[in-house]
C-alpha cells in the first residue's frame, strides 16, 4: 500500500508540475543586496535606444552612399557626354579643315585654268598682231607696224620663246623694209 500511495502522490505532483505555468517574478534579491536594479533596467533601455539610433544612422549612411553613387553616376555620364561632344567638335574641325584644303585645291585649279586660258588668249592675240605687222610691212604702212610692235613689246616677257622670236623677226623685217623703201622700193624676199 505504501507503494500505491507513493505512486498516487508522485502522479499528483507530476500532474501539478505539468499543468502549472510559471509566473515571472522579480528576481529574488538577497536580503543584504542594496543594488538599484532600476538603474540596470535604465541602462538596458539606454543601450536599446542607442542600438536603434545606430541602426537609424546606418540606414541614413546607406541612403547617403546611394545618393553619392547616383551623383557620381550622373557626373560620369556628364563627363562622357562632354567627351563625346569634344570628339564630335574635333571631328567637325578636321572635316572643315579637309573641306578648306579641298576648296583651296579647286580654287588653285580654276585659277590655273583661267591663267592658262588667259595665256592662250594672249598668245593668240600676239600671233594675230604679228601677222598684222607683217601685213603692214607688205603694204608699206611702217608707222602702223611700229605701233603694233610697240604693243607687243609690252607683253613680250609673258609670251613663249617662239612668239618672242617672231617679234624679233618682225622688227628685222620692218628694218629691212624701211631700208628697201629708202632705196627706191626694193622688195623683200617672199613679199
Amino acid at each position: 500500500m505504501y507503494r500505491q500511495t507513493m505512486f498516487v502522490v508522485l502522479g499528483l505532483l507530476a500532474s501539478l508540475t505539468l499543468g502549472c505555468e510559471k509566473e515571472e517574478s522579480p528576481p529574488v534579491v538577497p536580503s543584504g543586496d542594496t543594488t538599484d536594479y532600476s538603474a540596470v533596467n535604465e541602462t538596458a533601455n539606454d543601450a536599446a535606444d542607442s542600438m536603434q539610433a545606430a541602426e537609424a544612422e546606418a540606414a541614413a549612411a546607406e541612403a547617403a552612399a546611394a545618393e553619392v553613387a547616383e551623383i557620381k553616376a550622373e557626373a560620369d555620364a556628364a563627363e562622357a557626354a562632354a567627351a563625346a561632344e569634344a570628339e564630335a567638335e574635333a571631328a567637325a574641325a578636321v572635316e572643315a579643315e579637309a573641306a578648306a584644303v579641298q576648296a583651296a585645291d579647286v580654287k588653285e585649279d580654276i585659277e590655273s585654268k583661267i591663267e592658262t586660258a588667259a595665256d592662250d588668249a594672249t598668245i593668240a592675240q600676239a600671233q594675230s598682231q604679228i601677222d598684222q605687222v607683217m601685213g603692214y610691212i607688205k603694204e608699206n604702212k611702217f608707222d602702223l607696224a611700229e605701233k603694233a610692235l610697240a604693243q607687243l613689246d609690252k607683253i613680250k616677257g609673258s609670251l613663249p620663246a617662239g612668239i618672242q622670236s617672231q617679234i624679233e623677226n618682225a622688227y628685222k623685217a620692218l628694218d629691212v623694209a624701211k631700208k628697201a623703201g629708202s632705196l627706191g622700193g626694193a622688195k623683200l624676199p617672199g613679199m
